[in-house]
């Protein structure tokens, strides 16, 4: 797990440098990341410090990319060389020969010995990279484990060489904190809540009291229609409900401020003025 100062150093960096999208011509078209996965940036004690990166060819054959014919990390100019454990290259797959050294196919440049072709100083891989479809996989690690902080990349090929960006590698101190700025916002909200009374209505359910009766209704003596009546006595069980039924209308902001000095504090242990009409304990209708 990482400590605090750590995770601050990481945070103040990036995992990628997009050369790709650099500009000039001809473009290095290459993308450096550092592979968290296969890294260990915080080992525990008796472990190494673990630096793993991806660069990737993303151009096309066109004369407007070149091939990449060296890259130099500019991890920290303290780091001497015995406290390099151990290094791995491996293009497109297949791991190569590293001949670790001034004069090998990786180097600790410094401000005395500096990269003859780009002038960069770091840790410098000359290892040849196609611009189309291609992978280069550098790890090394640390005896000593060093901050993780913005790490120059700095790339050659086709006569020219592109720096200024940078990845997530060893730094020499802990990067300095960001100045921040932190505003406190109050606002007083109402929350109206009307209550109102409801009726629910059941299922009726209706029941025959007693037989019924049929009688015939008298001859009016006019030659007109005769006929009958029906009586029956009905029950109605009608169940009913009545509820008190709670509703919350769109808040509204009744004032509000705005400062650069803390106007937040205490907040959380105050009680509620008696003016803002907030309920401290039950109320009851009635």
């Amino acid at each position: 797990m990482m400590t605090k100062s750590q995770n601050r150093a990481f945070a103040s960096c990036d995992l990628l440098a997009d050369y790709s999208q650099a500009g000039g011509e001809p473009v290095l078209p290459y993308l450096m990341t550092l592979d968290l996965t296969a890294s260990r940036l915080a080992p525990a004690a008796g472990e190494t410090q673990r630096f793993c990166y991806d660069v990737t060819g993303v151009g096309s054959a066109g004369p407007e990319y070149a091939d990449l014919t060296q890259l130099v990390l500019g991890i920290c100019d303290s780091i001497p060389p015995e406290e390099i454990a151990s290094l791995t290259v491996i293009v497109n797959g297949e791991e190569q020969e590293v001949d670790f050294g001034p004069a090998g196919n990786v180097a600790l440049r410094t401000a005395e010995d500096p990269d003859p072709v780009s002038g960069c100083t770091g840790l410098a891989v000359y290892f040849p990279l196609e611009r189309e479809d291609s992978q280069l996989q550098l790890c090394f690690e640390l005896t000593a484990a060093r901050p993780v902080g913005p790490t120059a990349v700095c790339l050659s090929g086709g006569g020219v060489t592109r720096s200024g960006l940078s990845v997530c590698g060893p730094a020499c101190a802990e990067p300095e904190p960001e100045e921040s700025l932190t505003v406190y916002y109050r606002a007083d909200i109402a929350a109206p809540v009307s209550i109102v009374p409801a009726v629910e209505l059941g299922e009726a359910q209706v029941t025959a009291c007693g037989e019924p009766e049929l009688a015939l209704n008298g001859d009016r003596g006019d030659g007109g229609a005769c006929g009958f009546t029906l009586r029956q006595r009905l029950c109605l069980a009608l169940p009913v409900s009545l509820t008190l039924k709670a509703a919350a209308e769109p808040a509204v902001t009744e004032g509000q401020s705005v400062s650069l000095t803390d106007d937040c504090a205490g907040c959380g242990g105050e009680e509620p003025p008696a003016e803002q009409g907030v309920i401290s304990r039950p109320s009851y209708c009635g």
